[in-house]
C-alpha cells in the first residue's frame, strides 16, 4: 500500500492541475461570454476578470509544482531536509498568495457590481481553500524544522 501513495498523490496533482487549466482554457471563456450576453452591466468586465482568474494560475501552478517536488524529495527518503522545510514554506506562500489575491479582487470586484451568491460561494470556498492548505502547510513546516532540529541533536550526542 505505501509503494503505491506517492505515485497516486502525484497523479492526483497531475489530474487535478489539468482539471483545473482545462476549465481555465474551455469553461471560463465560455461563461464570461455568457455572463456578458446576459447581463450587459458586466460586459466590460470580461477581459479584466479572465485576465485575473489566469493570473492566479500562477500561485496555483507553483504551489503543486512544490507539492510534486515534495514528493520526490519523500520518495528519496530524504523528507527530514532543508528541501522538504523549503518545498512545504513555498507551498504554504503560495496557498496564502492565492487567498490574498481573491481576497483583494473579490473586494474590488464588490466596488463595481453586485456579486451574484453562487460566485460569492465559489469565491469564498477557493479562499478557505487556499487558507487551509497554507495552515496545513505551515503547521507541517513547522513540525519538519522541529524533526530536523531534534535529529541534528540526536546526531550530535551519538
Amino acid at each position: 500500500m505505501k509503494k503505491f501513495a506517492i505515485p497516486v498523490l502525484r497523479f492526483g496533482f497531475i489530474i487535478g492541475a489539468g482539471i483545473v487549466l482545462l476549465i481555465c482554457a474551455t469553461v471560463l471563456p465560455e461563461l464570461a461570454e455568457f455572463y456578458a450576453k446576459i447581463a450587459p452591466e458586466w460586459a466590460y468586465l470580461k477581459y479584466p476578470l479572465l485576465a485575473a482568474i489566469y493570473f492566479t494560475l500562477i500561485p496555483f501552478m507553483a504551489a503543486v509544482f512544490f507539492a510534486m517536488k515534495l514528493t520526490f524529495i519523500i520518495q528519496r527518503r530524504e523528507e527530514f531536509s532543508e528541501d522538504a522545510v523549503f518545498c512545504l514554506k513555498a507551498v504554504r506562500i503560495c496557498a496564502l498568495v492565492l487567498a490574498i489575491m481573491y481576497i483583494t479582487g473579490t473586494v474590488i470586484l464588490s466596488r463595481l457590481v453586485d456579486i451574484s451568491p453562487p460566485i460569492g460561494l465559489l469565491v469564498l470556498l477557493i479562499i478557505l481553500a487556499s487558507v487551509m492548505v497554507g495552515s496545513f502547510a505551515g503547521i507541517l513546516e513547522e513540525l519538519l524544522r522541529k524533526v530536523i532540529g531534534y535529529k541534528e541533536e540526536i546526531e550530535l550526542t551519538v
